[in-house]
């Protein structure tokens, strides 16, 4: 089974958080084509919400329909496996940091914000590369007099121009 995990999670477990600052409650995997519902299902029931080791450890492990968030489509191709070589069912994939930022840009909650603003005060991440990774995001969507027709895409690319603003120093928060 393939995981790619996404979220501030992913952040912390590929070491791009490093302020200390940042904690979670779950691990957000993108839930990735029904053959792997089975265990799926078999990985929630051990560790998602509700399981002991949820209760336990405070933390869990939770799927997001891949649909979700804006997740670019070439995530795939483009990620790394994570400790090749050390699991026997799973396999986790590391995805490159800008796709992983652009799966924040939807929603933008506070969280995301502070999690962004780490990755561009770190360097990680250049407007450039994360405009590619917000186009391979919403390959479906058009634009119509200068405007993305999918409420989602606006949001999002309104979001992204605050990001850029921030990296560009032309604003000093998100």
């Amino acid at each position: 089974m393939e995981l790619y995990p996404i979220g501030r999670g992913s952040l912390i477990l590929f070491g791009f958080l490093t302020s200390g600052r940042a904690t979670t409650k779950d691990l957000d995997v993108l839930q990735v084509g029904q053959h792997c519902d089975s265990l799926l299902t078999i990985l929630l029931e051990r560790f998602g919400v509700s399981s002991e080791y949820a209760r336990a450890n405070e933390i869990y492990l939770e799927s997001v329909n891949v649909g979700l968030p804006p997740v670019p489509s070439w995530y795939a191709n483009r990620s790394q496996e994570f400790l090749p070589g050390t699991w026997s069912v799973l396999r986790v994939w590391q995805m490159k940091i800008h796709d992983l930022a652009t799966t924040k840009l939807k929603r933008f909650s506070a969280k995301d914000r502070a999690d962004l603003r780490e990755l561009c005060d770190q360097g990680l991440l250049a407007p450039e590369a994360l405009l590619r990774s917000l186009a391979k995001a919403f390959l479906w969507s058009t634009v119509k007099d200068g405007e993305p027709n999918d409420p989602d895409h606006a949001k999002a690319e309104t979001h992204l121009g605050m990001v850029i603003a921030y990296l560009e120093g032309r604003i000093s928060d998100l």
